[in-house]
């Protein structure tokens, strides 16, 4: 049932976004785990639904949900990566399906959070093996390759995670 308020973006609806909110309340951090993933029967998160399909106002709902959740990092860094069960990520998803707006939520909710350096290096790695690899190798749509690149120049990032997530190679 998660799974499909997730993909059909309803998350940013005030009272299902409460309902949700207060029943996580109820659930230990497996419950909470397993009800954030919403995994689809294909083993598609509902994170990464919500960003093939560009519900910009239900990833940021997602976002915050899973943020003060009380799971701890690692299981936050899990979720909002969203990967699915074939390993791609939410953000190669958007790339794949050129959703623009998805993209950078998505880029700038990471760089906004309070994750250290490396946790956002490894959530903005565009490959499916978690290594930093720069979307424009991909094929991807230019458009969307700048405002990655832009995203990551302005932010407050290392100089050296910068440079490992802009690498040509």
């Amino acid at each position: 049932m998660m799974f499909l308020i997730v993909k059909k973006g309803h998350l940013s609806n005030p009272g299902v976004g409460l309902q949700i909110d207060n029943y996580l309340r109820t659930l230990d951090a497996d419950g909470k785990k397993a009800l954030l993933v919403a995994k689809s029967p294909h083993g598609e998160p509902g994170l990464y639904m919500e960003m093939k399909y560009d519900h910009v106002l239900s990833i940021k709902a997602y976002w915050a949900m899973v943020m003060k959740s009380g799971l701890d990092d690692d299981d936050k860094q899990a979720l909002l990566t969203a990967k699915s069960d074939k390993g791609i990520s939410a953000l190669r998803i958007t790339f794949d399906s050129g959703n623009h707006d998805s993209m950078i939520t998505y880029v700038e909710l990471v760089l906004n959070s309070t994750f250290p350096d490396t946790v956002k290096q490894t959530m903005l790695a565009s490959a499916d093996n978690g290594k930093s690899i720069m979307p424009s190798q991909l094929g991807f749509d230019q458009e969307m390759v700048m405002l990655y690149k832009n995203a990551i120049m302005r932010s407050s990032l290392d100089e050296k995670v910068k440079e490992s997530l802009l690498s040509e190679e």
